[in-house]
């Protein structure tokens, strides 16, 4: 016996115990749930017989009730999906590099009362930014992947004027890589005649599960796809006409510079730096490749995490020549 259950997109419904099950076919979510904590989400989806669409609901469902208290379910998976809906809402997401230990203290602090946004936000800041990271995302897969490749010397170029303190260069950089990508990604230019809109450009990327259905690391895939998708209507794409993005990530901004607002920041560079990382592991995810970065090698790695560390020292050492520009603009201010 079931009880009547709003209806939130997907139909879910309980029995007199309080016990969730999806319809049409009676899929038990809880048993789902253990299947995911017990293997992973692309073990449980061949256990079922599930089309993609119901399978995207079953997870959808799954989330729900986890974010409701109703099911308990400590899969890196589901929390990494339950993180990144909240993270969403300011132009965040867990990058699929950070660590478990990392994943759980985010996960305590966003869903803590008040959420501790800033805290959450300096560790996610720093996996992304760890030179490292930064070098082996470069070489392993910016430099190897056809629609990231073209603008690999971009990328490197804005991490390094970050490292250098340049922020304002960075932002400018990077930004307009982010068009770049998604527009290669749709072949454009070539068959193509004329650019995508940004409305056509969205549709492109929301249906990425259709055009390779049921791919490897199913959760993670929704997860990363529902978050550039919030991330690019919601912020960096947003008409700011209607308000503004969070903390002003809004390319908008940065390529009409018709409003005096504080995008180039800090902040905002690095959440240009992780919506590419997002959208290399969308493509990866969409084309069933073997992640590149696996195959890299030290040689490979090295000299970028030197140059990386070198243009930090710059800014211990305060010999970068921006801070020439920096003390002109002051003065010039003052006056």
């Amino acid at each position: 016996m079931a009880v009547p259950c709003e209806k939130i997109g997907i139909m879910i419904q309980y029995d007199v115990n309080g016990v969730p099950w999806l319809e049409p076919k009676h899929l038990d979510l809880n048993a789902i749930a253990r299947d995911i904590e017990e293997n992973d989400s692309d073990h449980a989806a061949a256990k079922y017989s599930l089309s993609p669409t119901e399978w995207k609901e079953a997870l959808e469902g799954i989330l729900l009730e986890c974010e409701k208290g109703r099911i308990s379910c400590s899969s890196k998976e589901v929390i990494n999906a339950l993180v990144n809906a909240i993270l969403a809402r300011y132009a965040l997401c867990f990058p699929s590099y950070g660590t478990a230990p990392e994943l759980h203290d985010v996960h305590r602090l966003i869903t803590k009362t008040p959420p501790n946004i800033a805290a959450a936000q300096k560790i996610i800041f720093a996996a992304v930014m760890c030179p490292r990271i930064r070098a082996l995302q470069l070489v392993g897969r910016f430099m190897k992947l056809s629609p990231f490749n073209e603008f690999a010397y971009l990328i490197d170029a804005a991490t390094l004027c970050f490292y250098r303190g340049n922020i304002p260069s960075t932002f400018m950089t990077i930004i307009p890589v982010v068009e770049g990508i998604l527009l290669r990604w749709q072949g454009y230019p070539g068959a193509i005649a004329k650019k995508p809109s940004f409305k056509k450009t969205l549709k492109f990327v929301r249906e990425s599960p259709k055009r390779q259905p049921m791919p490897f690391l199913i959760l993670f895939f929704q997860s990363w796809l529902q978050t550039a998708e919030s991330i690019l209507t919601n912020h960096l794409y947003h008409d700011t006409s209607k308000g503004p993005s969070f903390n002003h990530f809004n390319r908008h901004l940065a390529l009409h510079l018709f409003e005096d607002q504080k995008f180039a920041t800090r902040e905002n560079g690095i959440r240009a730096f992780l919506l590419i990382d997002v959208l290399s592991d969308l493509f990866i995810c969409e084309n069933h490749l073997k992640d590149p970065r696996w195959d890299t090698k030290q040689d490979e790695e090295s000299p970028h995490i030197k140059a990386y560390n070198d243009a930090l020292l710059s800014q211990t050492y305060r010999n970068q020549p921006e801070r020439i520009l920096g003390k002109t603009h002051v003065k010039c201010k003052d006056v």
